[in-house]
């Protein structure tokens, strides 16, 4: 026991004497081994170095002794001068015996907290040779490293020659190897992140945390770098990996890396940006077996070959926001990248996507801009089709999918939209669809009861036959309908229809309404769908709008961005037919321009006005009318999206014709029976009862005239009407504030009735009918005499008679020969009774006590009429069938 004491305090005596001896001696020479390093770190370096402090040190490093230089700043060799190297601190070690030979041989260099830029440029170039190289050099320094740690060490790489990058973070590293030697082997462990790796156009932002233990052969001389020991971890990704490197100016590289039961997600999240891009929103999940080579050369722009072949089963690939998911996921795929693109060739892969069958098989090239050749086979569910990709633009998509498709053709992503751009897509094949329900983003229109059966041609999909109910509306199409994938796929492509439309009912009343509006409050927003185009040759046995009824419609309706064409279309209604052609198109947000052309035969007018709504106006309704209209109609307008006319914009000629037609209980001609009632110089003459009976139902053979609409003003020109009860002429205005200026004038025969037995006089053409005019609103009419018509009407019949007068001194006296508007003479029937001059006053324009009867010149078969008069007063004169009075 006393021996093993004695021991221990001769050992523990010794310790202190060594340490002690250590300590004498470090401070003897750290003077002179500082002094040395600082008057090196300003010769022996191409660029600035520069050191915050140095000291020697041996507590940190033994059993070796080490300068610790601080603060240590390395300028790189190019000429742009940057950073190559910045530490916070940087051990050089050697051994104790070198402190006392002087000669100091650095075997180890251990740096902490550092930055490290390393940097080749495209002649191949590098930035990190700062050191002067001298054979005849006899310092007292040497390196001849044995080992290399990193601590807190980020690390970049960029090799412009070879469009390489990377950026690696070693928390820590340590190499163990003869680097003082051409040829030495490595044991190497390194922990740290990998933020970024660039490989040419593959940029791989990864962001992992890396593992590496590998043994190394390197040939310095040769730039050749042999792997034969190496386990690699990438986050959960566990790899073996073997083969090697040539760094040397025709640099290569031949790798194999293994791995089963690799995480798909990790695996996935290393992909480049461009490849996982595509995979955005969605989360996958199970293990693959995988196999990568890497092999090729990489220097100038080569492009190594990459290829990965991987292997599942079981797997799920889930659309993140609905949770809709592909599920037993299984796949057997190869992965390769080369100079030439990329590509992914899928020998067999299957999937469940809800209760339904989805299997692919074919290849897929250039990721980043994705080429085709797949054939595609599935019986699924549309909705859940439509929650897996995302497909925003449907708000409704229901019904069972039998699939049977190839797909090729190129998908071009646009930078710009941030969006696949599907045009050049190809397909060929054949699908059904059952039960389908349909409706899109922001509309109202619903598609149900859908069924289908369509081929795949190209970029058309040929519709053998299409049913279905919109809106309670039925249709049955055939036909071409393109361009179908990039629609559902895109909110910037079209819909194009080319088919044959039947129907046996279109209840167009439904079919614009929006979800708030209903029948009964006419609010409605008609929209032309800018994105869908369309070729229709309609059948239709009935269509409906609101009041409007039509059968037998036959017609062609196109619409070409947004732009409507009907034409032709034909159609029964109101017990006539009708045929136009019309023009839709849209001129701004809330506003459509309608042109239309149309002709109406046979129709029953009374009908024509209670299908129309009486064309939104009180003044004259279907209840007032019956009759028979043939009518040609040249209309434009502007019209809201409400379907709301712009009225001061319509603009209208109508060439109408109405046969066996009734004015019955029309107001406003009863308003002119009671005008005659009040006024005091025309009633006593008048039978107002009679009159007024035979104003409430007027029946008339033919009513013809052009009607013009413009600048919210109806203008109808002077037309007769010779009726049953009396003979009418009208013309007039009326706007559409319901404000009227019209002129009717009555044959004098029918309106001065009060004598009941039928008189067979005649007169000589003037004055023989009354003009009133009717001005003022529909609601509150004002009446007058119009006395400018009359005499307007009077210059007319003189000039008429004038040029009689004209034509018969040109046949009897060859007068006017050279006149070419004179033309034939007329001969004309002799009156068999007196005539008379009449001018009636107005309620406020009393007659005159000075005026005369006028005599009217009598023909020598005439018997004169009595004039009867007061003596004491003037009075006109009348004929016996006016008297009233006894």
């Amino acid at each position: 026991m006393k021996i093993l004491k004695r021991i221990l305090v001769i050992l523990l005596s010794l310790i202190v004497l060594i340490a002690l001896a250590l300590f004498i001696v470090v401070r003897y020479y750290e003077d002179d081994v500082v002094a040395y390093a600082f008057e090196k770190s300003k010769s022996a370096f191409k660029t600035e170095v520069a050191i915050g402090k140095i000291e020697l040190s041996f507590w940190e490093t033994f059993p070796n002794a080490a300068l610790h230089l601080e603060k240590v700043f390395v300028e790189e060799t190019f000429d742009e001068r940057d950073t190559l190297i910045f530490a916070e601190s940087v051990f050089l070690e050697f051994s104790l015996m070198d402190l006392v030979r002087g000669n100091y041989q650095v075997h180890s260099i251990d740096v902490n907290d550092a930055l490290c830029r390393f940097e080749r440029n495209n002649k191949g170039e590098d930035n990190w040779h700062f050191w002067k190289t001298d054979e005849n050099d006899t310092s007292q320094v040497s390196i001849q490293l044995e080992e290399i740690k990193l601590s807190n060490t980020q690390v970049t790489y960029e090799d412009n020659k070879s469009q390489f990058y990377l950026d690696f973070t070693a928390h820590r590293a340590s190499g163990e190897g003869d680097f003082h030697s051409a040829q030495f082997v490595i044991d190497t462990e390194i922990t740290g992140r990998l933020s970024e790796l660039i490989n040419g156009e593959d940029d791989f932002t990864i962001n992992k945390n890396i593992e590496l233990e590998a043994k190394l052969n390197a040939d310095t001389d040769k730039g050749l770098y042999n792997f034969e020991e190496c386990e690699l971890n990438i986050e959960k990704i566990h790899l073996l990996m073997r083969g090697w490197v040539n760094t040397s100016d025709d640099s290569a590289i031949d790798l194999a890396i293994g791995g089963d039961d690799v995480d798909l997600d990790e695996l996935i999240s290393i992909l480049p940006d461009q490849q996982k891009k595509s995979m955005d929103g969605y989360t996958p999940s199970g293990e693959v077996s995988i196999d990568i080579s890497v092999k090729g050369k990489t220097s100038g722009k080569n492009v190594p070959m990459v290829e990965v072949h991987g292997i599942m089963h079981d797997g799920e690939f889930e659309h993140t926001e609905s949770g809709t998911s592909l599920q037993n996921l299984s796949f057997d795929i190869r992965y390769e990248r080369g100079k030439s693109g990329d590509q992914i060739k899928i020998s067999q892969a299957q999937a469940n996507l809800h209760e339904g069958l989805i299997t692919l098989s074919g290849a897929l090239k250039n990721l980043n801009q994705p080429e085709f050749d797949l054939k595609v086979g599935a019986t699924i569910e549309l909705d859940a089709l439509k929650s897996f990709f995302a497909l925003d633009t449907l708000e409704v998509f229901q019904g069972n999918l039998a699939l049977n498709a190839a797909i090729n053709g190129k998908l071009d992503y646009v930078e710009s939209d941030s969006a696949y751009n599907w045009r050049s897509l190809l397909t060929s094949g054949s699908a059904t669809l059952q039960n389908g329900l349909i409706r899109l983003k922001h509309s109202n229109r619903v598609f149900e009861g859908i069924t289908a059966e369509a081929d795949f041609d190209r970029r058309n999909v040929l519709i053998r036959s299409l049913t279905g109910t919109v809106n309670g509306s039925d249709f049955a199409i055939n036909g071409a309908l393109n361009n179908l994938i990039p629609f559902l796929s895109s909110d910037a492509e079209h819909l194009q229809l080319d088919a044959q439309l039947k129907s046996k009912l279109i209840d167009f009343t439904n079919l614009v309404e929006t979800e708030s509006t209903t029948a009964s409050d006419n609010n409605y927003l008609f929209e032309l769908p800018m994105r869908i185009d369309f070729d229709l040759k309609c059948k239709v046995d009935k269509f409906v709008f609101r009041k409007f009824e039509a059968t037998e419609v036959r017609g062609n309706a196109k619409l070409n961005l947004g732009v409507l064409t009907i034409d032709p279309v034909a159609f029964k209604t109101a017990d006539g037919e009708f045929s136009a052609q019309i023009v839709m198109n849209r001129t701004s947000q809330d506003l459509y321009r309608l042109n239309c052309l149309a002709t109406l035969n046979s129709i029953n007018i009374n009908k024509l006005f209670t299908e129309f709504e009486n064309f939104d106006q009180t003044f004259i309704q279907d209840k007032h009318l019956r009759g028979t209209a043939n009518a040609t109609l040249q209309f434009r307008t502007p019209i809201t999206t409400s379907l709301d006319v712009v009225t001061d914009k319509v603009e209208s000629v109508i060439d109408i014709s109405i046969v066996n037609g009734q004015l019955i209980e029309l107001e406003s001609l009863q308003d002119i029976a009671q005008y005659i009632r009040d006024n005091k110089w025309i009633a006593p003459f008048v039978n107002e009862d009679k009159f007024a009976e035979r104003m409430r139902n007027i029946s008339f053979s033919k009513l013809e005239n052009v009607i013009e609409i413009r600048d919210r003003l109806i203008t109808i020109p002077m037309m007769d009407i010779q009726s049953s009860a009396l003979d009418i002429t009208a013309k007039g205005k009326h706007t559409f504030d319901n404000e009227i200026d019209y002129a009717i004038g009555f044959n004098l025969r029918d309106v001065l009735v009060r004598k009941e037995k039928e008189w067979q006089e005649a007169d000589d053409g003037l004055g023989k009918r009354l003009y009133l005019s009717m001005k003022g609103t529909t609601d509150d009419p004002i009446f007058a005499i119009d006395r400018e018509l009359a005499k307007e009407v009077r210059q007319e019949d003189i000039q008429a008679e004038k040029a009689n007068i004209k034509a018969l001194l040109k046949e009897e006296l060859g007068l006017f020969k050279k006149d070419k508007s004179v033309g034939q003479f007329k001969e004309e029937s002799t009156p068999t009774g007196s005539t008379i001059t009449l001018e009636w006053e107005d309620n406020n324009q009393p007659v005159k006590s000075d005026s005369q009867p006028t005599n009217p010149p009598v023909k020598k078969d005439e018997k004169k009429k009595e004039e009867v008069a007061p003596p004491d007063k003037p009075k006109k004169k009348v004929p016996k069938w006016l008297e009233e009075k006894e």
